[in-house]
């Protein structure tokens, strides 16, 4: 068989194959079969949602603990580009990288938001479901505290299963406590579905398409960041008109 009738009956096959999968999965592989709305171009300014550098400096960060981080004998070795030193046996991050990394990452946010994209927040831990919760209804977005194996790299299966309403798989997955969370960021890895999230010390920021050094241990660190979340989807969407910066409290480092 000659090598071009070998290359038409492989398109004939593919085309079968894709043919048969679900709709989702289709968007996934040839996006102009299902997704009807028009490529945009990108947009021109640099900022976020037109916050200024000052509102949201170091000082913010570490007033919220965001500096704090695990022992150093749970360290992960891709992590140690963004660990300033070690005090007490407890690793610093380096803040002065946290910030740009976290300047990116809400404004990869506000323009998803801001083309109607779907932004999905999770956390595994309980005390952390009231915040994921909140913060994805006050921007009118989607939240999830359990998550089943499948749900993205099997979604048929598994929602259909559950009964649940029409679904459309995520353009982004927010996690704050990204080390319970590796799970779904690998599913969302695989899918191509980008990725957001807070990493300590003891994770591997590789598995994030936007990384955010930080501690995630304390409340008040993650609370910070996911309000500034929240308000980078909420600008992007017009519902919120002005931008309050963080309320910092003195306290002492250790």
């Amino acid at each position: 068989m000659s090598l071009g009738r070998l290359t038409a009956a492989g398109e004939t096959m593919a085309a079968s194959v894709l043919s048969k999968l679900p709709a989702v999965v289709q968007q996934r592989v040839n996006p102009s079969l299902t997704d009807p709305r028009p490529l945009q171009p990108p947009f021109s300014h640099t900022h976020y949602m037109d916050v200024h550098p000052a509102d949201l400096t170091l000082n913010h960060l570490v007033a919220a603990g965001c500096h704090l981080g695990h022992d150093h004998r749970l360290s992960n070795k891709y992590f140690h580009p963004y660990v300033y030193g070690k005090r007490y046996n407890i690793h610093i991050i380096d803040l002065a990288q946290t910030l740009p990394l976290l300047r990116r990452a809400l404004h990869f946010l506000h323009h998803v938001a801001k083309r109607g994209g779907v932004i999905v927040f999770y956390s595994r831990r309980p005390d952390l479901h009231v915040l994921s919760k909140s913060v994805a209804k006050e921007s009118t977005q989607y939240y999830v505290n359990h998550w089943r194996p499948g749900t993205l790299t099997n979604m048929a299966e598994v929602l259909t299963l559950r009964q649940e309403l029409p679904y459309h798989q995520p353009d982004v997955l927010v996690t704050l406590d990204t080390a319970n969370c590796l799970t779904a960021v690998r599913e969302a890895n695989k899918m191509n579905v980008a990725t957001v999230g807070v990493v300590d010390s003891d994770t591997d920021p590789r598995l994030l398409t936007y990384p955010i050094p930080a501690n995630d241990d304390t409340f008040k660190s993650l609370g910070l960041i996911s309000m500034l979340m929240k308000k980078s989807v909420v600008r992007a969407k017009g519902q919120d008109q002005t931008f309050k910066s963080p309320t910092i409290r003195r306290r002492t480092l250790w």
